[in-house]
């Protein structure tokens, strides 16, 4: 859209960090941008619950320091002063054995009763290697690592190292904050994952992690509570319908689940090869346990 001298209407479906994002550059470039979100407020995966007593991120809950471009947008639209560092930890049991990880920590990685001292070396060569790899590897380039989008974590892990350091390293770094499943997913999101291991830092906004989609829409036209239904092309316009028309778009920005996009985006809209391959993703509900103790307990 940059290239465009022509000044745009465009419609942006979903106001998650994505979605929030897009229309932030879009709206600065000086398009007419409109957002719409099926919830009231900003935020997609990133809202929380709240009620009179606690707030929980039951979603994405946290950013760590390998997003540069993550930090750069923080300062630019003037919420540093909101981010808040944190810790992140995980518990294990195996049997009536208990233990505590935390990242960024190798003095309990070290401590892990679970695994031999031979998987830890086997661990700590492989983390070796992928950090001597880090500056070619950048998580928000699928270019640079596509080389490693050839086997799942769980197949690379359990071949490269081996099953206890699969179970009680490489699954407890992903699975419980990343929400999706090693059986399923490409490892080359470990590789940048544990290339920064030895030095990860992990931050949250102070209000939570929607924060940064409010703060991204502050300016720009923003519907929630609008579900999307259907979007279809007629005379080089877009037209969206929710239980109305919403209006004619020259442009749509689609930031949803593709598994929602499907449901709205007519087939002829787009090539055979996008409409395959969004008919082909699986979207992962999450479902989060919380208990209140008293903090004597």
């Amino acid at each position: 859209f940059n290239r465009m001298d022509k000044k745009l209407k465009v419609a942006v479906v979903g106001a998650g960090p994505a979605g929030a994002c897009a229309a932030y550059y879009l709206a600065k470039e000086g398009h007419d941008v409109c957002v719409y979100d099926k919830e009231n407020k900003p935020g997609g995966r990133t809202l929380g619950y709240e009620d009179e007593r606690i707030r929980l991120d039951t979603g994405a809950g946290f950013f760590t320091n390998f997003y540069p471009f993550l930090k750069q947008l923080v300062r630019e639209i003037g919420i540093e002063s909101e981010v808040v560092p944190i810790e992140r930890r995980v518990g294990l049991r195996h049997k009536d054995t208990l233990a505590e990880f935390e990242f960024g920590d190798l003095s309990t990685f070290f401590k892990l009763p679970f695994i031999s001292w031979y998987d830890k070396m086997v661990m700590i060569w492989q983390t070796i290697g992928l950090t001597l790899k880090r500056p070619w590897l950048d998580i928000g380039d699928p270019g640079s690592l596509s080389v490693f989008d050839d086997e799942s974590i769980a197949v690379w892990a359990r071949k490269h190292m081996t099953e206890n350091v699969y179970q009680y390293c490489i699954r407890p770094g992903v699975e419980p904050f990343w929400y999706f499943s090693c059986e399923e997913v490409s490892r080359a999101i470990t590789t940048v994952l544990q290339g920064r291991s030895a030095d990860v830092q992990f931050y949250t906004f102070r209000n939570g992690m929607s924060r940064i989609s409010e703060a991204l829409l502050n300016n720009i036209d923003f519907n929630g509570g609008v579900s999307v239904s259907s979007i279809s092309l007629e005379n080089g316009k877009y037209e969206l319908v929710s239980d109305h028309s919403l209006g004619h778009f020259d442009a749509v920005v689609m930031a949803t689940p593709a598994t929602i996009s499907k449901n709205i985006i007519s087939n002829n809209l787009l090539p055979d090869y996008l409409i395959e391959f969004m008919h082909s993703q699986e979207y992962v509900a999450n479902v989060h346990a919380a208990y209140l103790v008293d903090a004597n307990d």
